[in-house]
């Protein structure tokens, strides 16, 4: 069955319940009760075994109309729309009336249309009086299949074996305070053809709103249901704009006719308007869409019960039916002694048209009842006004939490791992500072392994060659013993850096990156989890309540952990983007941005869908701050990791130790003149970090100087054409760079020249 939303307002519980009046034996009550034992009988009768044990059959081709008006079915207005149709046909109808100067014979006029438009059709037959009570309404002009329906109390009618609605009935019991019960009895014909249909589905709006404008939450309670007389779990399940209240069983139906009983109970579903000036104006008013509007198949027949409050003064009965624009007044209304009243209609109804009651009653003796304030509020606004409040305390919170931090009001209670050997590592210090690792990181890590003694750079014709010294790795940290393997696997000594061995170099400089970005996050980053976690538990308990006030409490809380499942990876990966667009890397490498571009899309997209149907659980408020919540949990994420003690301690000491590494004095040079080994190896220990300082320049001249030219100085790791001056850092660095080429650069140098004609 297609899931169309009906037009009308939404039921909701009571808090108080009027009385019940005694029974009386001719009362619409006491009529009402003997119609519902009648569905105790047996369902499951063919067209064939009632006409052999029911004597008395009667033509009723008259009910086959109901399948020729399905053009009428016209397309869905809005409720405020179609609420608004409804009263100015009421408010239009009663003018022409007033106007009238003769009312009865327009009354019949009108009976007389009616009748000569039956006479027009197909005879009817006159029913015998003596006939028996239970009687067979044969369906004549029709060749295809057809099946028993039954029509309470007493009636069967042959039905096309089709899918339809040979009969809906609902009971409204008026409760008090606003509250009514509705129990709803529905006949549904299966079809041949139908093979997974298991049930029903009323679907009601989100919002009641009455005349005056005034909005409340649909607050629906189901009680009980039965499908054959089986009993059944009724399910409520949000809906784009309402609510959808289930009547399912788990295995299909087989074709044929099945009965559906279910009642339910409903808020504020009664409009109270109260004239304080003068009490004997105020009244109550009932709106309902008895079949609603998302059947999709015809209705055959269709009438209601009101059960008013004991002593209510009734002062309007009406009904309408057909669709959202074009209403008519085909039902007829009958009421008992007591004021209860019944609306049937004579005429059936085409998929998603409505059958429409309004009544309006006083209540002078009303007694008084609890009516919660709070809880009608928590009702209507409390989930949004409560992820409100939660969005206010989590960020004031994570705000004055980071403020205190920075100003050292609080103290650190993480000051990050221990130190060791390899946290002075020059390639971490040049990602600490420069925010990215790239070629020059693993250059570093070459000058740190060539120092060391482990390799040795070989240049000939602007190409180098990295050259295994030896095959001792005590000296080498941990990554830098990766770095060794990774560049000599097995027995290779030897790596020329050509565009042969490019994809092996960056892979290798994937890998650095990697490392290198786990080894600072280690080492010179703490996060303060005390705090950040304090607030995630005023989240959760936050949540938690959002949800119990929801009226799918498990289905919210099931969809608001889907919504932070996926913000999870979605913070990850715009994270991972920011760095990429900030330093302007897409620009050199696009591909560096596409991967988490399309992660972050991914997520994002199911993030959304998440939030909407958190919000057709909740309201839009509702989404919209627990959104809110989770950014601010996701910033206060990043806020909260900062610098260790050991990274603090290492940036301050960074400026001093670049000063020392500038500075062109060379006492300390002139007493190991006699040492060359000496000073080749200070030179070569302090050279990584020079580089990752941004000044090998400063600190390649002070030994050039000092060598005066005579080569005596030069590293014993390089052999190639590069002078030992303050450029040698530079030419070396670019002769390696050239293996790692600017995306932009290599695609123009790829594309060829164009031919001059």
């Amino acid at each position: 069955m297609k899931k169309m939303f009906i037009f009308s307002l939404v039921f909701v519980l009571a808090s108080g319940i009027a009385g019940v009046r005694a029974q009386t034996n001719g009362s619409l009550n006491a009529d009402l009760n003997r119609l519902m034992s009648t569905f105790d009988k047996p369902r499951a009768m063919t067209a064939e075994e009632i006409r052999k044990k029911m004597p008395n059959i009667y033509d009723a081709s008259g009910t086959l109309f109901f399948f020729d008006n399905a053009g009428a079915t016209q397309q869905q207005l809005s409720p405020q729309d179609m609420k608004a149709n409804l009263f100015k046909d009421m408010i239009r109808a009663r003018v022409q009336k007033k106007k009238s100067s003769e009312p009865q014979e327009q009354t019949f006029s009108r009976l007389q249309e009616r009748q000569n438009a039956r006479k027009a059709g197909q005879k009817e037959q006159s029913v015998p009086q003596t006939a028996s009570k239970t009687k067979l309404m044969r369906l004549v002009n029709y060749d295809g299949p057809t099946i028993a329906a039954a029509i309470p109390p007493d009636t069967y009618v042959e039905a096309p074996f089709v899918s339809h609605y040979p009969y809906l009935f609902a009971r409204i019991d008026i409760l008090g305070n606003g509250s009514i019960k509705v129990t709803e009895t529905v006949e549904r014909i299966v079809g041949p053809d139908e093979h997974h249909f298991t049930g029903i589905d009323r679907a009601f709006s989100k919002y009641n709103l009455d005349r005056a404008g005034r909005q409340t939450r649909a607050s629906l309670i189901p009680l009980e249901a039965q499908i054959d007389g089986v009993a059944v779990s009724p399910v409520l399940a949000p809906v784009s704009g309402g609510i959808r209240l289930s009547i399912r069983q788990k295995a299909p139906l087989e074709p044929g006719v099945h009965l559906m009983t279910y009642s339910y109970l409903f808020e504020d579903k009664i409009a109270s308007y109260d004239n304080k000036e003068n009490k004997a104006e105020s009244f109550k008013e009932l709106v309902w869409n008895v079949t609603g509007a998302n059947f999709d198949f015809p209705v055959m027949r269709a009438g209601a019960t009101v059960i008013y409050p004991e002593g209510a003064d009734i002062l309007t009965r009406t009904g309408m039916s057909g669709s959202g624009a074009t209403l008519q007044e085909d039902l007829r209304i009958k009421r008992d002694d007591t004021g209860d009243t019944s609306y049937v209609l004579t005429y059936p109804l085409a998929p998603y048209e409505h059958f429409i009651i309004v009544t309006s009653w006083a209540e002078p003796n009303t007694v008084p009842v609890y009516d919660d304030v709070l809880d009608r509020f928590l009702r209507n606004h409390g989930t949004s006004l409560l992820s409100f409040v939660a969005f206010l305390f989590i960020g004031s919170y994570y705000l004055a939490t980071w403020i205190s931090l920075k100003k050292g009001q609080l103290k650190k209670k993480s000051a990050g791992a221990p130190l060791k050997k390899d946290d002075l590592s020059p390639a971490v210090i040049h990602f600490d500072r420069a925010g990215k690792a790239g070629p020059k990181a693993l250059f570093i890590l070459l000058l740190a392994l060539a120092g060391k003694g482990f390799l040795k750079f070989s240049e000939e014709n602007g190409k180098i060659t990295l050259i295994k010294a030896t095959d001792d790795m005590k000296k080498l940290s941990v990554l830098e013993k990766t770095i060794a393997k990774k560049l000599f696997p097995k027995d290779a000594t030897s790596l020329p850096l050509t565009a042969e061995n490019a994809l092996k170099l960056k892979r290798l400089l994937a890998l650095t990156e990697k490392r290198i970005k786990r080894e600072h996050a280690l080492k010179f980053i703490s996060f303060e989890s005390g705090y950040f976690w304090f607030g995630i538990l005023m989240a959760v308990i936050a949540f938690a309540t959002i949800s119990s006030l929801s009226l799918f409490p498990a289905l919210t809380a099931k969809t608001g952990a889907f919504c932070i499942a996926f913000f999870i990876p979605l913070y990850y990966a715009v994270r991972s983007a920011v760095p990429v667009v900030k330093n302007g890397l897409w620009r050199d490498d696009k591909k560096a941005l596409i991967v988490p571009a399309l992660f972050a899309v991914a997520f994002a997209a199911a993030l959304t869908r998440s939030l909407r149907y958190f919000a057709e659980e909740t309201t839009f408020f509702t989404a919209f701050w627990l959104t809110a919540v989770l950014i601010c949990c996701a910033i206060s994420y990043s806020l909260f990791r900062t610098k260790s003690l050991l990274g603090n301690t290492l940036t301050d000491s960074m400026e001093a130790y670049a000063a020392y590494l500038t500075n062109q004095d060379d006492t300390l040079l002139s007493t190991m003149r006699n040492t060359a080994f000496k000073i080749k190896a200070l030179y070569a220990k302090h050279l990584p970090f020079a580089v990752a300082l941004n000044v090998e320049r400063e600190w390649t001249k002070r030994f050039a100087s000092f060598d005066q030219a005579q080569g005596d100085l030069a590293p014993d790791w390089y052999q190639g054409p590069a002078a030992f001056d303050e450029n040698f850092v530079g030419a070396l660095y670019g002769a390696f760079s050239t293996v790692f080429p600017d995306p932009k650069t290599a695609r123009r140098s790829s594309r060829p020249a164009r031919s001059k004609k």
